[in-house]
């Protein structure tokens, strides 16, 4: 589209506009804000350039650049057209016109909306423009500084305008308002005011929502014109809120739902202004929010969860649970549950903004009252379940780390008790609150967005540790852990979960970067700040619970030979740490699968004392500085160390545990440059494809001397064995199609790199890189 604009310039020779001019008118209508907005700034941007040109020539008429002149015209026009957010993208372009070129006369903005809008007061697209250049002379903030003719006449022609329609007065009164705030007092009282003053002087009887908009307006801005005499002679009461008021109050507040599902300004003023009155707040709250809004037609109730969304945050933590009332909270429920009833999203909205404030707020006890409304009743521990949202898992999300402390420790609680208040206790409760309440401790150990502290972690790890495996005899005054006990016994699903929760939480902290200041780089995962493993504070934590017999008994009566296992356990780390202090990261390693070991003690003691002794064995092999040569016999048939712990890896990994996985995964990191032939074959076993011929597929390994070739062994059963049932990253093995080279194929060759790890060498096309890959794995 092309366009010229003709300025009546005298002699000025015809200048054309912009091509970037017009181009951003079509893009100034975009429904998308960032599109429009960017254009919007385009446009201002080119026009101040042409003005400043203009300005430049010197010429005294003009006042403005006549490509300003046409923008100024066109989107004036534009503002009654109802294409996408063409009245939204003009009205905003107009106003910033008028603040960024002042060479523009208002006078002359609202003569063109006269002639080209109020031409018809019945058809609705020239009422709203007209409506709208209104706002974006005012919004310019221009007015103020305008002859008190022009002003008299703009605010005139809004107050008419808002009158004639009643989908116009919300909009109206706003824009009347900003003349308000733009004027100083001595103009509004000599020009202004008479315009306004016959409304409200009404008072209750003839009050409508826009009314009272203006006179809190008027109040705030103007205290010496709407005094408490003003107040008192029209309108009963010196203050308007008294609680003599609030039946009319309430009325209004009614009534301003026509404005739905725009929430009305005039609410927004009496929020701020209730919520400031401390003393009055929870009247007001009680009879115009829980009397009149929640128990209201279906179209006005929910103005309910508007009023509590915007007051929110206004409100200090105990007025917070006031306003998130017994009446407010079953609705709020209530349409959660059924995602067809009637006020399903304006519900899921108000959660979502709840999510918001907790997130956006800095005050640990405002974040806990908002959270704490919805766990307690009428609310329920389990809110997320029966609503089927997120909306406690997200205000979780956004609680800073002295509010996580706090909901950690009301955690604790309803575990020990077994209740989330201080009401009756139910039989079968406990139960669902313990269970409930060990499953969040997990999650705040897991979220990655909330702030981790070592002394709440360690202190989540050990409740849990407790709880599982111990029983309080009698409680240490002071002691974050141990300084209560359960109200009621703990039954054994209690224990198993407590059990189960705290391998979870153990596998979280194993795998979690390092505290160290020096950062992971240097550290194996699962490192303190002190440089100890979490496992080792938690095994040091375990053995003083053992040695502490006056106040605390295992569940599980312990044997002699497990007591000796833990000893022998306990004594082998200490000599691991020694290593690992000089740097040595497979003593690192070894100690840390033995730490895992040792807590599985609690759980697996018949099978985990085995392994403890053989990884003690391979630990003594490891760290010897050369094995002896030139002996044979026995010796030479004995299994190398790395083979044995292989074999001790492959076996945790058909354990059903996430955490010995992880362990492993760490584990076999630090011995994999140490592997020998068989080591690598033993994996190779494992990851061998069930149901190919014993034949078709080879891997070559290169020694110092001479090249080998193994063929591979049936590896079917070994998979039933071996294989990670249960896990929860769990994968098929699938059947492969060979090629008639015999030649591995690539998925199976990317399974090894993948149990290679750092020690895999990038593959080639060619042949004998394969082969060096696996010599360099053996060396």
């Amino acid at each position: 589209m092309a366009a010229e604009h003709m300025a009546d310039s005298g002699s000025d020779a015809l200048r054309p506009v912009r091509r970037q001019v017009l181009d951003h008118f079509w893009e100034i209508a975009e429904y998308q804000d960032s599109r429009r907005l960017e254009a919007a700034r385009g446009m201002i941007g080119e026009l101040r350039k042409a003005q400043e040109e203009h300005a430049a020539v010197g010429k005294k008429a003009p006042a403005y650049s006549p490509e300003v002149s046409y923008a100024v015209t066109r989107l004036v026009r534009g503002l009654a057209s109802g294409r996408k957010a063409a009245r939204q993208g003009f009205s905003t372009v107009l106003s910033e016109l008028l603040r960024e070129v002042p060479a523009v006369p208002v006078e002359d903005v609202v003569t063109l909306i006269r002639e080209n809008l109020a031409v018809s007061r019945e058809e609705k697209g020239p009422m709203f423009g007209e409506l709208f250049g209104y706002l974006a002379v005012v919004q310019s903030g221009r007015l103020a500084d305008c002859p008190a003719q022009s002003l008299v006449s703009v605010f005139n022609l809004l107050q008419n305008l808002r009158k004639h329609k009643p989908y116009l007065q919300h909009i109206g009164v706003q824009a009347m308002a900003q003349v308000f705030q733009q004027v100083p007092e001595e103009t509004f009282t000599r020009h202004l005011w008479p315009l306004v003053r016959d409304e409200l002087q009404t008072g209750w009887d003839a009050c409508s929502p826009e009314t009272l908009f203006l006179l809190l307006t008027v109040q705030e801005n103007f205290p010496g014109t709407v005094d408490r005499a003003f107040l008192k002679k029209h309108w009963r009461q010196k203050d308007i809120f008294h609680k003599g008021n609030q039946e009319s109050l309430g009325q209004v507040v009614l009534a301003s739902a026509t404005a739905h599902p725009n929430f009305h300004a005039v609410c927004r003023l009496i929020l701020t202004r209730v919520c400031e009155d401390t003393a009055n707040f929870p009247a007001f709250w009680d009879r115009i929010v829980d009397t009149t809004l929640c128990s209201a037609s279906h179209e006005r109730k929910q103005l309910a969860f508007r009023f509590l969304e915007h007051a929110v945050p206004l409100l200090r933590a105990d007025q917070i649970s006031a306003a998130m009332s017994p009446s407010l909270l079953k609705m709020l429920i209530n349409n959660l549950v059924y995602p067809d009833s009637f006020h399903s999203a304006a519900a899921k909205q108000l959660c979502h903004s709840l999510a918001g404030f907790v997130r956006s707020c800095s005050e640990s006890d405002r974040q806990l009252a908002v959270l704490m409304a919805l766990l307690h009743k009428p609310g329920t521990i389990h809110f997320d379940s029966v609503t089927k949202t997120q909306t406690v898992a997200s205000l979780v999300g956004g609680l800073n780390a002295d509010a996580v402390l706090e909901y950690t420790t009301w955690l604790k609680k309803v575990f020990l008790t077994g209740t989330d208040s201080d009401e009756e206790i139910k039989e079968g409760s406990i139960e669902s609150h313990r269970r409930w309440a060990s499953n969040q401790l997990v999650h705040i150990v897991k979220h990655p967005s909330l702030v981790r502290t070592e002394q709440r972690l360690l202190d989540v790890a050990k409740f849990l540790f407790l709880h599982a495996f111990f029983k309080v005899k009698k409680t240490i005054a002071g002691d974050p852990v141990c300084g209560e006990s359960p109200t009621f016994p703990l039954s054994v699903e209690s224990s198993k979960l407590a059990a189960q929760h705290f391998n979870s939480v153990l596998s979280t902290l194993g795998t979690m970067p390092s505290f160290r200041p020096d950062g992971a780089r240097n550290s194996l995962p699962g490192t303190r700040a002190n440089g100890d493993f979490w496992v080792y504070s938690l095994v040091q934590f375990a053995n003083c619970l053992l040695l502490d017999q006056e106040h605390f008994e295992p569940l599980t009566p312990l044997s002699v030979e497990w007591r000796e296992s833990w000893e022998d356990m306990l004594g082998n780390v200490e000599v691991m740490r020694t290593s690992a202090g000089k740097g040595c990261r497979v003593s690192e390693s070894f100690q840390l699968l033995a730490l895992n070991l040792g807590v599985q003690l609690f759980s697996d003691a018949a099978q985990v004392g085995e392994i403890l002794t053989e990884l003690q064995t391979c630990y003594q092999k490891a760290t010897e500085k050369k094995r002896k040569k030139g002996k044979g016999g026995a010796e030479e048939d004995e299994p190398h160390w790395v083979e044995v712990v292989v074999e001790i890896l492959l076996s945790l990994l058909s354990r059903p545990s996430h955490l010995l996985r992880a362990v492993v995964d760490t584990v076999f990191r630090a011995v994999c440059p140490q592997l020998t032939q068989r080591a690598l074959q033993l994996i190779l076993d494992v990851l061998q494809p069930a149901g190919n011929e014993a034949a078709e597929n080879h891997v070559t390994v290169e020694d110092s001397d001479e090249e080998k070739v193994w063929e591979e062994e049936d590896a079917k059963d070994r998979l039933t064995a071996n294989g990670d049932a249960g896990s929860e990253e769990e994968s098929e093995s699938e059947e492969e199609e060979e090629g008639d080279d015999g030649e591995v194929d690539e998925e199976f060759k990317a399974k090894i790199k993948e149990a290679l790890g750092k020690a895999a060498v990038p593959q080639t096309d060619d042949d004998d890189d394969d082969d060096d890959a696996s010599s360099t794995a053996s060396e």
